[in-house]
């Protein structure tokens, strides 16, 4: 599961208070569905880069510097909490005219099927074969091949996408 958190709250509200709102949010899914409490079942990307100043933050300085303590902030809300950070790595130079929106369309697509890509390799390392199946329970052999076959589909269909973002 991916969050985009904080992308615009953080050119209106103080980061400390999106963090407080972010781990509200986080722990009521987490309790709501306990499997989410597990390592990468979450991830939250960090917040882009944005130079559209607001009333609140009027300079850049004091806008930027606020994206950076809640990315740091971030960070360490998700060690204690137990979900990913996905970092783009967008700079000030992917900005769109507007100093708001990203301007290159493919740059985020890509880095989100990296980023699961990475998950699932993780996920799937995890998983130990089975050296024996055992007779009391036959099915016990058949969990890493519909893992492994899912992960294989993911990596088809992601050079598929590969390819076609090549082509354009």
């Amino acid at each position: 599961m991916l969050f985009l958190v904080g992308t615009n709250s953080v050119r209106v509200f103080p980061a400390t208070q999106i963090i407080s709102q972010t781990q509200q949010v986080v722990s009521s899914i987490q309790q709501t569905y306990p499997h989410l409490s597990q390592h990468g079942k979450i991830s939250i990307s960090l917040t882009f880069p944005c130079l559209k100043t607001t009333a609140q933050f009027s300079t850049e300085q004091s806008l930027l510097s606020n994206i950076n303590v809640y990315n740091e902030e971030l960070q360490a809300l998700s060690s204690v909490m137990n979900f990913n950070i996905l970092n783009f790595h967008m700079t000030n130079n992917h900005l769109a005219q507007d100093n708001m929106h990203i301007h290159f369309r493919h740059h985020i697509f890509n880095s989100i099927i990296n980023h699961f890509d990475q998950v699932n390799q993780t996920i799937s390392t995890a998983i130990i074969a089975p050296t024996s199946t055992s007779i009391a329970d036959p099915t016990s052999s058949l969990s890493l091949p519909s893992d492994q076959t899912k992960i294989n589909k993911k990596s088809k269909s992601r050079a598929v996408l590969d390819r076609k973002n090549k082509k354009r």
